[in-house]
């Protein structure tokens, strides 16, 4: 079995102090294969989201050179489930590994997902995954005095 283990932080994660960026630790602390850790958006302080497309788009070839690198195709990794995908994301970035699940028409074995919102305009709708075999989603709570804007 290869993991491969994927996160995409929220909007201007590099601004946060190192331990709170939950995903980059999760990626770090997480035996795998291979696997890739990408800030969130920056662009003009984050209130677009327009690099979230840029971000998906390097999401993707990773997966897929490294697919290819293990000698598989997507038709293979359909039908041989050899190869476990994970991806996790932040805010933004949650909304990011959505996108990427929705669209590879792969299996993705678990989706960790920290308050994704749905934030961007070059994404489209994210709202159904159906090749996810795990997901959780943990969000923003008022009893815990998050802030319940988004």
């Amino acid at each position: 079995m290869k993991d491969i283990v994927i996160g995409v932080d929220g909007t201007n994660s590099f601004a946060y102090r190192n331990g709170s960026r939950f995903v980059e630790n999760f990626v770090r602390s997480v035996q795998s294969d291979f696997s890739l850790y990408l800030p969130g958006p920056t662009d003009l302080q984050g209130a677009t989201g327009f690099e979230c497309s840029a971000i998906y788009d390097q999401v993707m070839a990773f997966i897929l050179s490294t697919l290819r690198e293990l000698g598989y195709n997507q038709r293979v990794c359909t039908v041989r489930p050899e190869v476990r995908i994970s991806l996790v994301g932040h805010s933004r970035g949650g909304h990011t590994v959505i996108a990427v699940a929705r669209d590879l028409q792969l299996p993705v074995h678990f989706m960790g997902l920290y308050d994704a919102v749905d934030m961007t305009v070059t994404l489209g709708d994210t709202m159904v995954v159906r090749n996810t075999a795990y997901t959780y989603h943990a969000m923003r709570s008022p009893t815990m005095r998050s802030r319940s804007s988004w």
